[in-house]
């Protein structure tokens, strides 16, 4: 389902991704271990779309994934020609010459416009995936629902595939898994398609097997039936006898 082949990312003499190559099968839940300063940020940056590598390559179901486009005319002539070109599939971010707007009608007009852009180069629809852009709940409160109301908008009313950054929400306060989770599962509801986000969080992976099986995709629920069963069991609480007088 996706394949890195030869991933670089270098700042002037500095290299943070050195050579990297990795595939994911459909239905596999990865996640990536280091020390600091082994390059697992600059990677995961790279996949979300915030950052372009430097060389190598991503695929998506076989196809090129390009990283990234946004609404800046410049942007939009550079990059999708290329798409076209090569065949791939191209994340979007909604955000112009203006900055990130703070409405859903403005990211939903910016998505709309990449959208009739890249269908003038030739590019499918089910090519684009469109980022609504993930904002730190800590610092612009407002903007969680607006982020979801996009999801929603761009999923349901141009029928185009999402990816949302979900952990951006929570950076800079305590139990940052609560406020995740919660926002990946309201975002599910919204109509995300896929996620960057830490497969090995108990309460973000909980979320995700608890929403397939209510929204339907999970047959049975076998998929969470199994990864319940995996789950690490509760010690038993013990208490104290209570003295009579």
């Amino acid at each position: 389902m996706i394949k890195i082949e030869h991933l670089v990312k270098t700042y002037g003499n500095f290299t943070a991704v050195d050579d990297f190559s990795f595939e994911v099968g459909a239905g596999e839940i990865v996640g990536f271990l280091g020390p600091n300063g082994a390059g697992k940020s600059t990677l995961m940056n790279i996949l979300y779309g915030l950052y372009r590598p430097t060389a190598g390559e991503i695929r998506v179901n076989g196809k090129a994934m390009v990283n990234s486009v946004n609404g800046k005319q410049e942007s939009m002539d550079t990059v999708f020609p290329l798409v076209k070109k090569y065949g791939g599939t191209v994340i979007a971010l909604t955000l112009d010459e203006n900055g990130i707007p703070a409405s859903v009608e403005a990211r939903l007009a910016i998505a709309k416009r990449i959208l009739d852009a890249a269908l003038a180069h030739g590019i499918p629809k089910e090519d684009v995936y469109i980022d609504c852009l993930t904002l730190t709940v800590s610092a612009q409160q407002e903007q969680a629902e607006e982020t979801l109301k996009a999801v929603h908008a761009v999923r349901h009313e141009l029928g185009l595939q999402t990816v949302l950054g979900v952990s951006n929400i929570s950076f800079g306060l305590p139990v940052r898994d609560a406020i995740n989770a919660t926002f990946f599962a309201m975002a599910l509801a919204s109509g995300l398609s896929a996620a960057i986000m830490n497969p090995h969080s108990a309460d973000m992976m909980k979320t995700y097997y608890a929403c397939s099986a209510l929204f339907g995709l999970d047959e049975s629920c076998k998929n969470y039936l199994e990864f319940a069963q995996n789950l690490p069991k509760p010690e038993p609480t013990s208490v104290a006898p209570t003295a009579k007088s």
